[in-house]
Order: C-alpha cells, then structure tokens, then sequence
C-alpha cells in the first residue's frame, strides 16, 4: 500500500525482519486444515511505516506473547529455533521502532519504524491490530 523507499534502515536489515517474520507465519499457517493463508501489509501512518504479517494457523498462548522476543524461546518442538522473534525485535529497536503481537483466531504481528529517527517515546502508532487494542 506505500513506497518504502523513504525508509531508512539497511535492505539487508529490512529483509531479516520481514522474512523471519514470514517464515515463521508460513510454518503456522499450515496447521489451518480448511485453507492456510500469510498476509503481508505495508503502510505509511504519519511519519511511521507499518509492516503487519498475519496468518490463521496455530496460535501462541497468552502468557508466551511476550517470551516469544525472548533468546531461546519457541513455541516450536525443535531444537535451535527460538532466534527468529530476537533477532526482529532487535533489528527494530535499533531502527528506534517497536513490535507487537496478537495472537487469538490468527496470528499479527506488527513492527512500527519511523521515517525520520524520532525517539521511541514520540512515535505515533495505532494501538489497534485486527479493531483489538494492543497493549503495551
């Protein structure tokens, strides 16, 4: 839905975010039996781009939302995952950016970056994923 050549970050940087953010949707939507799907949405919110990656397969339990950014951790039965999440969240809070989860009949994930280097403090972002409130 936008240009993102105003956004300032490294390709390479961009590319490890969106596509951890896609493979780990990938490998969740194929747990729908009645037709998987991964959804990718780019957006420009005042000085803020937006990037949501969603599906409809398994979900993550509340109380794993938040430890899913968490070195190590997985939701997944294998050993050497639980790197994916760590990585985006930090690749986005060294672009001054943040990330959210929601997690119910589908799975969102947004990460917010701003165009111009604001603060953290000062980025403006919707609050809402899916008309839910996000907290946080």
């Amino acid at each position: 839905e936008c240009d993102l050549s105003g956004l300032k970050i490294e390709p390479w940087d961009l590319c490890s975010m969106v596509g951890n953010l896609l493979d780990n949707a990938l490998e969740a939507a194929v747990f729908d039996d009645k037709g998987p799907w991964v959804g990718l949405e780019c957006r420009k919110c005042g000085g803020n781009y937006e990037i949501v990656v969603t599906n409809n397969g398994r979900t993550v339990a509340r109380e794993d939302i938040s430890r899913v950014f968490e070195a190590g951790f997985s939701t997944k039965e294998s050993s050497g995952r639980g790197y994916g999440m760590y990585i985006v969240k930090n690749l986005v809070e060294g672009c001054r950016g943040e990330i959210e989860m929601v997690s119910d009949r589908r799975t969102a994930v947004k990460i917010i970056l701003p165009e111009d280097g604001h603060d953290r403090q000062n980025i403006a972002k919707s609050r809402r994923i899916f008309g839910r409130e996000v907290q946080g």
